[in-house]
């Protein structure tokens, strides 16, 4: 959610807008087509990434040059998602570093109210989420 609600993302999402104004003044139906399913897509995505269990692999790519810094403030040796562990020993230890990479986004106060929120959930279920229009 951080991502999704920063500076860098909403530079994205403006930047989208324009161009399908501007293919719209061109007359270019195809590429309006394409950002009118883009747009909807990524909606999805974050739901998926933000109530659910979906891998975070392009957001981790935006900040994959800070991940060691964090790996080592946290005195990690793996960062790892924790839905996708097919087995663990009992004696492992996990560390959360969701505090430490949410940083990277600069999140205003109402971001990590948020975030907080949100990791007192259990995940909605992904056939549950996919197709999820928001109102």
């Amino acid at each position: 959610m951080a991502y999704y609600r920063s500076e860098p993302f909403n530079r994205q999402i403006n930047e989208m807008k324009a161009e399908c104004e501007k293919a719209k003044a061109q007359g270019d139906e195809k590429r309006v087509k394409e950002l009118e399913t883009e747009g909807p897509a990524l909606q999805e995505l974050a739901h998926k990434q933000g109530f659910s269990t979906w891998p975070v692999d392009n957001i981790l790519e935006k900040i994959k040059e800070k991940i060691p810094e964090i790996a080592k403030k946290a005195n990690v040796d793996i960062i790892i998602s924790k839905w996708t562990i097919a087995y663990q020993q009992s004696e492992i230890v996990f560390v959360d570093v969701t505090d430490l990479m949410v940083k990277l986004f600069n999140p205003d106060e109402e971001t990590l109210k948020l975030i907080k929120e949100i990791q007192k959930q259990d995940p909605i279920p992904l056939k549950e989420i996919e197709g999820h229009q928001c109102k």
